[in-house]
C-alpha cells in the first residue's frame, strides 16, 4: 500500500489522506509514525480529530500522540477532546496528552477533571499522564486533593494513584492521606499508604497523625500507618514512644510492623530502651519476643539493658530466651557475667537457645580464661548437644591456650560423631599448637589423637612426624616444626605411642 512506504514523501501522504477513501485511517496512522511532523502535517491530523469519523478521529488522536513535543493548538485540541462524548475519543486523547513530558496548566487540570471520568480506561490514562509529569503546581495539587474525597471510589483511588508517585507533597496532602487511611476501600488505603510512603520527609505533625492512626480502632488504618512509619529512617522520640505502645497492640501484624520500624532505627535513645527493658516483662510472649528482637538491633546496649536480657534468658518462654541471646550476641563485647549467663544458655532445652548462645560467645574476638574453663567443662556433659555447642564455641575463637586444646584431644574419644567433628575442626585450626602440645599429654591421649586425627584425617591436612637423632619433628601446613626441650623419655613415649595407633592401621612406623 501507498503509506507503507517507511521513505514516501510526507506531502503525498497529506495529498492522498485529503481524498475519501477507506485508506484514509492507515494513511493518517502511517504519517504518526513519523518522528517529526511539519505544522501542515500536524493541521491535517487535527483536521481529523475534529471531523465526524470516528475511526478517523481515534487515529488522528494516536498520531499526535506519537509526536513527542505537540504545539500550543495541539494541545488545546487535545484537551477538548477529554470532553468528547465518545469515550474511545477521551481515551485516546488522555493517552496521547500522556507522551508529553511537559503539559501547560490548562491541560493538566482537565486531566484532573478527567480522573473523575465515568469510563474507567479514561480515568487510568489520565492518572498515568499526570504520575509521568515531574513537576505539578500547588493548584494542581489542591485539585487532586478535592478529588480525593469524591465519592466515587473509582475517582479516588485514580487520584491517590497519582499522588503516590509524589516524593514531595505540601502538608495539607499528607493531612489528607492520613486521613485515608480510614478508608473501607481497601486499594484506597493502600494507595494513601503507598504516598506517605514514598515521601522524602515527613513533618512531624504527619508522624503524629501517624501515631494517631496506629492507635485507632481501624484494624486496617493501624497496620497501613505502622507500615508508613517503617519506610522513615529517622524518627523523632514522641514517635519512638507510640512505636513501643504499639508493641502491645493486640494486631499481631502491627506489634511486627512497630518492632520491624523500631529494628531499622540505628540508635534508640536511653528512655526507650528502658521502656522496652520494661516490655520484656508483659505476660504476653509476643510482646516480649518483639521487644528482645528490637534489642537485639542495636549495636551497642548499656549495661542496665544487659541485665535484663541477662534475666531473659530465664525466661519460661523458648522464644524471648532466643530473642534475648540473639539480641546479646549482636554485642560487639560482653562482660564476664553476661558470657557465664550465655554458658548457662548452652545447656537450654531448645536448641535454638543453645545454638545462638554458641553464636553470641563466638562473636567475642576474646573470651577469658574463666569462660573458656566453663566452655572446657561443658565438653563432659551428659547432654550431647551441650557437649556439641561447647566444641562449636570454641571453634570459633581463633586463639586457645595450651590447657584448652588438651581438652579437645579428649573429645576427640566422643561416642557423638556431631561432637567429635567440630572438635577436629578446632584441631585443624591450631595445628601447630597441638603438635607441640604432643610430648607433655599421657600415652593413651596421643594414642587417641594419632588414631582419631592423623590416621582418619592424615591425607587431608598432610601431618607427619618423624624422628631423627634424638630429635622430634612435625610436618604440618605450616611447614617443618622441631619440638625443642624433650627429653629422651618423652620421644620414646610419642614414638611408640604413634607406633602402637599405625601397626593397626598397617602403615610404616616411625620407629627406625
Amino acid at each position: 500500500m501507498l503509506g507503507g512506504m517507511s521513505y514516501f514523501p510526507e506531502e503525498l501522504l497529506i495529498r492522498n489522506i485529503g481524498q475519501s477513501g477507506a485508506s484514509q485511517g492507515y494513511l493518517i496512522r502511517t504519517l504518526g509514525t513519523r518522528i517529526s511532523l511539519t505544522q501542515s502535517a500536524i493541521g491535517v491530523l487535527l483536521n481529523g480529530l475534529q471531523g465526524e469519523d470516528l475511526t478517523l478521529r481515534i487515529s488522528a488522536a494516536l498520531a499526535l500522540g506519537k509526536q513527542s513535543i505537540l504545539s500550543e493548538s495541539a494541545l488545546q485540541a487535545l484537551t477538548g477532546a477529554l470532553q468528547d462524548k465518545n469515550e474511545d475519543i477521551r481515551r485516546s486523547a488522555a493517552e496521547a496528552l500522556g507522551s508529553q513530558s511537559t503539559l501547560p496548566e490548562s491541560t493538566l487540570q482537565a486531566l484532573v477533571g478527567a480522573l473523575q471520568d465515568e469510563d474507567e480506561d479514561v480515568r487510568e490514562l489520565a492518572a498515568e499522564a499526570l504520575e509521568s509529569k515531574s513537576i505539578l503546581s500547588e493548584s494542581i495539587l489542591q485539585a487532586l486533593v478535592d478529588a480525593l474525597q469524591d465519592e466515587n471510589e473509582d475517582v479516588m483511588y485514580s487520584t491517590a494513584s497519582v499522588l503516590e508517585k509524589r516524593p514531595t507533597l505540601p502538608e495539607s496532602t499528607l493531612q489528607v492521606l492520613v486521613g485515608a487511611l480510614q478508608h473501607e476501600d481497601r486499594d484506597f488505603r493502600f494507595s494513601a499508604a503507598e504516598a506517605l510512603g514514598n515521601q522524602l520527609a515527613l513533618s512531624e505533625s504527619t508522624l503524629q497523625a501517624l501515631v494517631g492512626a496506629m492507635q485507632g480502632e481501624n484494624e486496617d488504618a493501624r497496620f497501613s500507618a505502622a507500615e508508613v512509619l517503617g519506610k522513615q529512617s529517622t524518627l523523632p522520640e514522641s514517635t519512638l514512644q507510640a512505636l513501643v505502645g504499639a508493641l502491645q497492640d493486640k494486631d499481631e501484624d502491627v506489634r511486627g510492623l512497630a518492632a520491624k520500624v523500631l529494628e531499622n532505627q540505628s540508635i534508640l535513645s536511653e528512655s526507650i530502651l528502658q521502656t522496652l527493658v520494661g516490655a520484656l516483662q508483659d505476660e504476653n510472649e509476643d510482646v516480649r519476643r518483639s521487644v528482645a528482637e528490637v534489642l537485639g538491633k542495636q549495636s551497642t546496649l548499656p549495661e542496665s539493658t544487659l541485665r535484663a536480657l541477662v534475666d531473659a534468658l530465664q525466661h519460661e518462654n523458648e522464644d524471648v530466651r532466643f530473642s534475648a541471646a540473639d539480641a546479646l550476641g549482636n554485642q560487639l563485647t560482653l562482660s564476664e557475667p553476661t558470657l557465664q549467663a550465655l554458658i548457662g544458655a548452652l545447656q537450654d532445652e531448645d536448641w535454638r537457645v543453645r545454638e545462638t548462645a554458641v553464636d553470641a560467645l563466638g562473636k567475642q574476638p576474646t573470651l577469658p580464661e574463666s569462660t573458656l574453663q566453663a566452655l572446657v567443662d561443658a565438653l563432659q556433659h551428659e547432654n550431647e548437644d551441650v557437649r556439641f555447642s561447647a566444641a562449636d564455641a570454641l571453634g570459633k575463637q581463633s586463639t586457645l591456650p595450651e590447657s584448652t586444646l588438651r581438652a579437645f584431644i579428649g573429645a576427640l574419644q566422643d561416642n557423638d560423631k556431631d561432637v567429635r567433628g567440630p572438635t577436629v575442626t578446632v584441631l585443624e585450626q591450631h595445628a601447630t599448637l597441638m603438635f607441640m602440645a604432643i610430648p607433655s599429654l599421657s600415652s593413651s591421649a596421643i594414642e587417641t589423637l594419632h588414631r582419631t586425627f592423623f590416621v582418619n584425617y592424615g591425607s587431608k591436612y598432610s601431618a607427619s612426624l618423624w624422628v631423627q637423632g634424638n630429635q622430634l619433628f612435625c610436618h604440618t601446613v605450616q611447614g617443618l616444626k622441631k619440638m625443642d626441650g624433650l627429653c629422651t623419655e618423652d620421644v620414646i613415649k610419642v614414638i611408640e605411642a604413634f607406633d602402637l595407633v599405625r601397626k593397626e592401621a598397617n602403615l610404616p612406623l616411625i620407629k627406625e
